[in-house]
């Protein structure tokens, strides 16, 4: 997974600098050795790798139907990176509520499970809930008008 995360901007790169899409994927899924597939498309980088995990960063960025079902989504976000694999899940997007609407709206959501962590400095705001071995971790932070959330999900 660790030269995953090195190709993906890689390709990000290339593909801004007017390497046809196909010649990309085809450097990028050459230097994975066959140990996943990536995908350029509609200014979206997808991956999947050989045990079924993916990753999508991009504009337009969809998440997947075996996403954890969870994990909530917020409906007033742009989703703009998405994470899945056997041991966890992450989802990032940006939204012009404010941070207090967004972690107020996951405290609903999430209303069942332990709340373990609520941290909040500097303009930004982190809450890890646990329920049946499974962590989900929200971080809500703001830039101008802008508030990026990024939930991340995993399981003992």
């Amino acid at each position: 997974m660790r030269k995953t995360l090195l190709i993906l901007p890689l390709s990000i790169v290339l593909a801004g600098f007017g390497c046809g899409q196909i010649a990309t994927e085809a450097i990028i899924n050459r230097e994975l050795g066959g140990q996943g597939n990536v995908r350029l498309n509609d200014n979206t980088v997808s991956y999947t790798g050989q045990n079924g995990e993916t990753a999508s960063y991009g504009e337009n960025v969809t998440i997947p139907s075996d996403f954890p079902s969870d994990v909530p989504v917020y409906a007033g976000g742009t989703v703009i990176a998405v994470t899945n694999a056997a041991d966890g899940a992450s989802l990032t997007f940006t939204t012009s509520d404010s941070i207090d609407t967004v972690m107020t709206w996951y405290d609903s959501q999430l209303s069942d499970w332990t709340k373990s962590a609520d941290l909040a400095y500097s303009g930004s705001h982190t809450v890890q809930y646990e329920k049946d071995g499974v962590q989900i971790a929200v971080n809500a932070s703001a830039s101008g008008d802008t508030t990026s959330v990024v939930v991340i999900r995993t399981q003992e």
